[in-house]
């Protein structure tokens, strides 16, 4: 399942697609939306083009997003609730959850990830706010500048100039960087910008002008930043009052002043900690629009240690990529043509295909791999990677990831966990080139289990000496017992067994027997595909009691010499384990040679 997060602030607001393991699969900006200060027509037209910005980005996860939740500052009143809410539903895939409400609790989650505690939000504005042990939600402060935001940026910016235009206080410092700031002489010239339009912003934006006295010993910085210190410690003491804990208070406390020069904390933590009650400062590790994302999830899924690092990692990737977009893919010969060009390079090469766009697409179509089991990433158009599953039963193949060379492992994981389908095989087989780094590096991160390293081995017509032997037949039906015996104790754990074998055989997939005294030896199952110029040796084996006798290299030369004679090939192609040494040996000694090394991993959901 997917879930949004939505964090709407009075400057910009910031939305995310995301999974309950904390992988980022989308992220998007726009402007303000507080409907107090915009107004809710403004506030729910940016957000609707939000939303359909996120859809557009990530359309396959869009679809099957599960809840939503909209942290929009100034939008407590359930009036803006209900009409966000009714506006937004219809955007939202069918059966998905919508919760509207205020930026509080975001807040909180960003530092608690998901767990109860306190908070102090001091921004422009400033509220205190708790959910406590027992669920319940308090709240101090948050109404606005006409009616408090103490410890603001407001407040602080409010208090210089009262000092600076109060004529029985001392002209400092502060009063020169104010006067300079606005570019006059004396700070009367200051009083007409405050009441301009945006003049909470105007009287905000000073703030920072104080910590630079307060950093310079400025006497009335340091008495206006000792007060605001105070005041914050005052709310959150009156929330303590409010709110139900019985240990220890996980304390939040975020917002751009509060982490201005680090110069408030330390002071709001000095008074607390002459009270009874015991707070665990927190300063969040991750964006408020992550504390929303964990709210929309909380109430379907727990939030486990990975969580935050996964959050923290991707959404760094998308907001370096802000014009990634992921979508399923919509046609096999385009399909076929991007994978055949990302599968030239050795560097990005996936052992399960090939590199003809012709036949890539013939085997998609065969192998009955559904458009929607493939996730193709795009930039500017331009297609930077693939994700493709071919499923059977409980397993599947992963065609994939298939990476452009201006990308690595980072988008491999973003393949990887924006694929709706990546939860419906049991376990995935990965077979990679020992030169793909970048994937190689995103299956160690994903823990996949390394299975075996294989050779890729060629060999060209030109190259190999026609033989024949007698004693080879096609497969009868008198044959499917022994047949079977040596197969299952040949490959007990392989991807065809020898019922499936059978029954594949038709004029392009045979089964030669090799047989001594009428008694079956060993066999060799054999594929031609003389439309692409592709043959292979899929299985060769040999009864154990009748290796060494030099057996299966008859009956190897008589397969290959088959697929070139009876369907005019070229070139034959195959793997084998490196660790099987006599087989690889086997294979030197008819001609074949190695191309590339592969690496197999599986991974278990």
């Amino acid at each position: 399942m997917y879930y949004i997060g939505i964090d709407g602030g009075g400057t910009k607001t910031s939305a995310v697609i995301g999974t309950d393991e904390g992988h980022i699969l989308a992220f998007q900006t726009i402007g303000a939306t507080n409907p107090n200060r915009i107004g809710l027509d403004i506030c729910i037209s940016r957000l609707t083009h939000l939303l359909n910005q996120l859809k557009r980005q990530h359309k396959t996860a869009y679809e099957l997003v599960h809840s939503i939740y909209c942290g929009i500052s100034g939008a407590s009143q359930p009036v803006y609730q209900n009409a966000i809410k009714q506006a937004l539903m219809p955007l939202l895939p069918n059966d998905s959850q919508i919760v509207v409400t205020h930026d509080a609790i975001a807040a909180l989650y960003s530092g608690t990830l998901g767990e109860q505690g306190m908070i102090q939000i001091s921004g422009t504005g400033s509220v205190s706010y708790a959910v406590d042990d027992q669920a319940i939600e308090h709240r101090v402060g948050g109404w606005g500048y006409l009616l408090g935001d103490e410890g603001s940026g407001f407040s602080i910016g409010r208090e210089a100039l009262r000092a600076t235009l109060d004529e029985s206080s001392p002209q400092t410092i502060l009063t020169q960087l104010i006067t300079e700031h606005y570019r006059v002489h004396s700070i009367e010239e200051v009083i007409p910008y405050l009441y301009a339009k945006n003049g909470q912003q105007t009287i905000a934006q000073l703030s920072p002008l104080v910590f630079q006295a307060y950093k310079q010993k400025d006497s009335v910085a340091t008495k206006i930043i000792a007060s605001e210190a105070a005041a914050i410690a005052t709310n959150v003491l009156a929330l303590t009052k409010k709110a139900s804990f019985q240990d220890t208070i996980p304390l939040v406390l975020t917002g751009g002043i509060l982490e201005q020069d680090s110069v408030l904390i330390p002071l709001v933590q000095s008074a607390l900690s002459k009270q009874k009650d015991h707070y665990v400062i927190i300063t969040p590790s991750v964006a408020p629009v992550i504390g929303a994302l964990i709210a929309a999830i909380k109430p379907f899924s727990q939030i486990d240690r990975s969580f935050e690092t996964n959050a923290i990692q991707t959404l760094t990737f998308m907001k370096k990529q802000p014009d990634l977009v992921f979508h399923s893919a919509e046609c096999y010969r385009t399909l076929a043509k991007l994978l055949a060009n990302l599968n030239q390079r050795p560097e990005a090469h996936i052992g399960y295909c090939g590199t003809d766009a012709a036949e890539i697409e013939s085997t998609l179509v065969e192998e009955n791999i559904l458009l929607e089991d493939c996730l193709v990433a795009t930039k500017n158009d331009q297609f930077v990677g693939v994700l493709c599953f071919d499923f059977d039963e409980e397993d599947a193949e992963v065609w994939g990831p298939f990476l452009h060379k201006d990308y690595d492992e980072s988008l491999a994981n973003q393949l990887w966990h924006g694929h709706p389908q990546k939860k419906q095989a049991r376990t995935y087989h990965f077979f990679i080139h020992d030169k793909n780094k970048s994937v190689q590096t995103f299956l160690n991160n994903l823990q996949a289990k390394k299975e075996g390293t294989y050779y890729a081995m060629s060999l060209p017509r030109k190259d190999h000496t026609a033989t024949g032997t007698s004693q080879i037949h096609p497969y009868q039906e008198a044959d499917r017992e022994t047949f079977a015996s040596i197969h299952e104790y040949a490959f007990p754990e392989t991807y065809f067994d020898s019922q499936t074998i059978l029954e594949r055989l038709n004029d392009k997939r045979r089964l030669l027997i090799y047989k001594k005294h009428q008694n079956v030896c060993g066999y060799t199952y054999i594929e031609a595909n003389p439309e692409h110029n592709e043959g292979s040796i899929e299985y060769l084996a040999v009864k154990e009691s009748e290796r060494g006798q030099g057996i299966g290299k008859e009956i190897l030369q008589h397969g290959v010499t088959v697929l070139f004679n009876d369907y005019n090939l070229s070139t034959l192609d195959l793997t084998v384990s490196a660790t099987d040494r006599s087989t690889v040996r086997l294979y030197k000694s008819v001609g074949f040679s190695t191309k590339y090394v592969l690496h197999s991993y599986s991974f278990n959901t």
